[in-house]
Formats: structure tokens, sequence, C-alpha cells
């Protein structure tokens, strides 16, 4: 079993602006650094079975998808997201996009899927 750890861009699908940044622990064993590796770790991503650790410090728990937005960010617009993965062997495709109904009162993650 091989642990290292993997970026995670959190993008907007209507126009691939990255929202925000997390990380994650990858066991290579389970998700080869490969492509089919690659789309197996995207999906479990996007499905949210791993928990994230958000650039500013947010935990977000497994079995919970990625907000749309960024924990503990306070905005009204209205948008749909895609995730894609990338670390050293290179950038994965991204999700299909997910619609998102955002709050306006910071998000705290809870389990959802």
């Amino acid at each position: 079993m091989a642990l290292g750890t993997q970026l995670i861009k959190i993008r907007r699908t209507t126009d691939g602006q990255v929202l925000y940044l997390a990380t994650t622990l990858r066991n290579t064993s389970d998700f080869p650094l490969n492509g089919a590796g690659q789309a197996a770790f995207e999906a479990a991503v996007n499905a949210g079975s791993f928990t994230l650790t958000v650039d500013n410090g947010a935990i977000i728990p497994a079995g919970t998808v990625p907000p749309l937005i960024k924990p503990g960010v306070v905005t009204g617009a209205a948008f749909s997201q895609k995730i894609q993965a990338e670390d050293a062997a290179g950038t994965g495709t991204s999700s299909g996009p997910s619609g998102m109904t955002i709050c306006v009162a910071p998000i705290v993650p809870a389990v959802s899927t």
C-alpha cells in the first residue's frame, strides 16, 4: 500500500474556473497512477468517498460531496460544479456537471451522499 497526498481542484462547470483547492490521501494500490486508476479516483472523490482538507483548513468529511462554495465562504451566486483530480502523473478528466443550490450563509459540510 502506497499513500500519497493528492491535490483536488474544485472547478465551476460553466467556465472551468478553480473555485478552491483541497487535498486528500490517495492509496495507489486502490487507485493506481494510470488512466483507469485516475478515473476511479475522480469518481470516488466526486461521490464524496474521501475526507478532504480545504486550503483554508476546513474539513469536508467523507460521505459529503464537495460543496460548490468553499466552506466558510458566503456568496449568492448559483452555478454547477465538476471535479477534476491532478497529480504528478497528470490531470484527469473532469466529472460531469452537478447543479447546486447555493446558500447565502456559510456552508458547514454535512453527510449528504
